[in-house]
């Protein structure tokens, strides 16, 4: 027995086709070709929304596809785990080196200790 869906959302497929093959991301997937959903996005996220598609010149569904479309190319890319190191790497060293943390490289001094 399928999962009945949350209040507020509906999954239904535009099309009674066959499900096709696709290949993404090294796997080999059966899907609908076209399915729709429905969301509801309120409050600030749903004034953001609209200012966004406004600023942008299409509609908000434009906005949420492109948004979408982005993420699927972001999740599929390998990322190398050198590139992740570097850049945190990156970030350590600027919040480590800065002017108002400079007084605790100096701990030695305030503390009376001598050099190894």
């Amino acid at each position: 027995m399928p999962a009945k869906p949350r209040a507020g959302t509906r999954r239904k497929v535009l099309k009674e086709r066959p499900a096709e093959r696709y290949r993404t991301a090294g796997l080999e997937v059966t899907a609908q070709p076209v399915v729709e959903i429905q969301i509801r996005v309120a409050g600030a996220d749903a004034v953001r929304l609209v200012a966004l598609a406004a600023l942008r010149g299409v509609t908000p569904e434009e906005v949420v596809r492109r948004a979408l479309a982005d993420f699927f190319e972001h999740a599929t890319k390998e990322t190398d785990s050198t590139d992740w190191e570097a850049l945190s790497l990156s970030a350590f060293s600027e919040g480590w080196d800065n002017p108002e943390d400079a007084v605790y490289d100096r701990w030695r001094e305030a503390y009376g200790v001598g050099a190894r």
